[in-house]
């Protein structure tokens, strides 16, 4: 991406908002499947009145990967107006844990029956008499009535 933008400085002798420079930026990044930033490169130049200053700033990310295809250490360095690289942060990842999902699911179809009353009592099948109750199988629940 790339942005203009103008620095305003706010005069004290004169109370007034004064544009006194320009300042450019352009930036490009670059993410991998994780995330993880693998390259970046800025370009920061200014403009105060009709001189410049220039700043380039550069970043790569280094990723190692475990054995499985995962991040196992992330290393991030810095270099300023094409300088040497250093060293600026790095991440260990802990060994990843496998979570476990649901193994199985027992269908509503085949599971038990149950009724309730409305104020909330199990009424066995045989005794349900006329009136309206809960009816209970698996996770699905309807309202009937009986005639």
């Amino acid at each position: 991406y790339e942005k203009t933008e103008f620095e305003i400085d706010y005069d004290n002798d004169d109370d007034v908002m004064v544009r006194d420079g320009e300042y450019t930026f352009t930036a490009k990044r670059m993410f991998n499947e994780f995330g993880l930033m693998t390259s970046y490169t800025s370009r920061d130049v200014s403009i105060y009145d009709d001189s410049s200053n220039e700043e380039i700033q550069n970043e790569l990310g280094e990723v190692t990967l475990n054995e499985d295809g995962y991040p196992k250490e992330y290393i991030t360095k810095y270099s300023y107006n094409d300088g040497d690289y250093t060293n600026s942060t790095r991440v260990l990842y802990d060994d990843y844990v496998a979570i476990a999902g649901v193994e199985d699911v027992a269908a509503d179809a085949d599971a038990t029956v149950e009724y309730y009353n409305l104020q909330g009592m199990r009424v066995a099948e045989d005794n349900l008499t006329t009136g309206i109750y809960i009816r209970r199988q698996g996770s699905k629940s309807s309202k009937i009535l009986v005639k």
